[in-house]
């Protein structure tokens, strides 16, 4: 619990944490609220760590009030997006222990893991007119965070209400996995797992690690983006991100 609590200290020392209104008071009581919760599960933060640090990740805990909503997920992917040599430390204590559950290299009975129908993943997300020009069709790169997504469309679309309810644009990504990985472990993607240890099971998760890899297949702006008619972009999934070039493009924060 030590790299949580300075993961969010981290956070509370940004300009981002003091545009946004928060104290170091509420960073503190913040990181009490997310230890409460974790300590719920007793068993797994004394002696299963990377099934405790996966269950934290889901925690719908929020330093800020609705609609403008910061969880513990954000703070971490800020964090990794920041590439902060003062997180960094930190950062690696609880990615590494995420990463034991979302890395699925070298299980050779694939077919005893989730699996999307037809290989599809969907995320709903908020999108800046700043950050358009990046997702162009065709387009290989690396997203340096961890990023959720999930097997039904409809959990998807709940988070395009909450970035409408924010005032932020809507984006709904289709995300392609080889669907002969269902069986195949070469075809398997390494480097996503489903997430079995939730506070938020109804989410029914999937959750990519760091600096995974994707190919922009499709894009769609749409002129007046809302919940129901959100921006579109479709991605391919490479199954294998160790037989990728290392230098590919970083995608933005979000």
């Amino acid at each position: 619990m030590a790299a949580v609590d300075r993961i969010i200290m981290w956070y509370c020392s940004t300009e981002a944490a003091r545009r946004e209104g928060v104290s170091s008071e509420m960073c503190k009581k913040f990181f009490e609220v997310v230890q409460r919760e974790a300590f719920e599960n007793v068993d797994e933060v004394l002696g299963q760590l990377p099934s405790a640090a996966q269950r934290i990740w889901t925690s719908a805990k929020s330093i800020l009030d609705p609609p403008c909503r910061l969880e513990f997920c954000s703070i971490l992917n800020r964090a990794l997006f920041s590439d902060s040599a003062e997180a960094a430390p930190h950062v690696a204590v609880v990615a590494q222990a995420i990463n034991k559950l979302c890395i699925v290299r070298g299980i050779r009975d694939v077919s005893k893991l989730r699996f999307p129908k037809d290989g599809i993943l969907w995320r709903g997300s908020s999108m800046t007119d700043e950050h358009k020009s990046f997702f162009r069709k065709g387009l290989k790169y690396r997203q340096p965070a961890f990023m959720s997504s999930t097997d039904t469309e409809e959990a998807a679309g709940r988070f395009l209400v909450l970035a409408y309810e924010a005032g932020q644009q809507c984006v709904m990504y289709t995300i392609k996995l080889d669907a002969r990985g269902e069986r195949d472990e070469r075809y398997r993607c390494k480097h996503v797992n489903f997430v079995e240890n939730s506070h938020i099971p109804n989410e029914k998760e999937f959750l990519f690690a760091p600096y995974s890899v994707f190919v922009v297949e499709e894009v769609a702006w749409q002129e007046d983006c809302n919940y129901l008619q959100p921006h579109l972009i479709t991605l391919r999934a490479s199954v294998d991100c160790r037989l990728e070039p290392p230098n590919l493009p970083l995608a933005p924060c979000k």
